[in-house]
């Protein structure tokens, strides 16, 4: 029994640092308090539906189960703190405006080689040894042979 409760005040440690995302166990926490509720002692309220509860509700229901685990009312295992941080007016004032997207160009058919994306310029001498110097070029260029290692 005790290996029981051990486990459930971790897997709701680890719902409480996941933000109540219902994500501590596969197949959501409804799933393991299914399994869990034949080995549970009465003094326990489990919800229906943990799912179905608001984030709000999941927090009260897996604070208070956690200070009965725990035998004394402390406080749940904090959760990750938030990336984001405060924009300044300055910055709030730039991000509201729309980015240009970047203008990129196809490459004309007679444009270098080197105007692919890819093709260095070392690659481009070794195609200007077969005469490929342009889009079209290599566009037009055919294999003058074909190697078959099947047989």
């Amino acid at each position: 029994m005790q290996q029981g409760l051990e486990t459930l005040k971790k897997i709701l440690a680890l719902e409480c640092q996941r933000g109540f995302t219902d994500k501590a166990v596969v197949g959501g926490l409804d799933a393991f308090l299914d399994k869990w509720r034949g080995d549970s002692p009465d003094e326990f309220s489990l919800p229906n539906s943990y799912e179905r509860l608001e984030m709000s509700e999941r927090r009260r229901w897996i604070e208070a189960t956690l200070a009965k685990l725990s035998g004394s009312p402390a406080p749940p295992p904090k959760r990750p703190p938030i990336k984001a941080r405060a924009k300044s007016p300055a910055a709030k004032a730039k991000s509201t405006q729309p980015k240009p997207a970047p203008k990129e160009e196809s490459p004309q058919l007679g444009s270098p080689i080197t105007a692919l994306k890819g093709v260095q310029d070392a690659t481009a001498k070794r195609f200007a040894k077969l005469g490929v110097e342009t889009v079209r070029d290599l566009i037009y260029h055919f294999p003058n042979r074909h190697l078959d290692f099947r047989a």
